[in-house]
């Protein structure tokens, strides 16, 4: 895909739609802020997401590990999300 012809949409998804990303390293100690942030009723910057070809999960993480490693701190049940749109995810 070229970058130049990417086309993204906002969404909102459930965490439990994602894969699993709880089982790498983090938050960083730069992580904590965004837990800290949302407890103070911040809005934090929608991550980005791509779909992928799981049968179990249905998009990967392509920016914002710390941002949804924050809402899962929470037990957020969802997230603001930019899907790219046009590629899915091999894996």
């Amino acid at each position: 895909m070229n970058p130049s012809e990417a086309t993204f949409r906002p969404v909102e998804i459930d965490l439990d739609d994602l894969e699993d990303v709880s089982r790498l390293p983090g938050p960083k100690p730069w992580g904590k802020r965004f837990v800290k942030a949302l407890r103070a009723g911040a809005t934090l910057p929608p991550v980005v997401i791509v779909a992928t070809s799981w049968a179990d999960k249905k998009y990967g993480l392509l920016d914002g590990l710390n941002r949804t490693q924050a809402h899962w701190a929470l037990g957020r049940p969802t997230v603001r999300a930019y899907e790219l749109l046009g590629y899915r995810r091999p894996w």
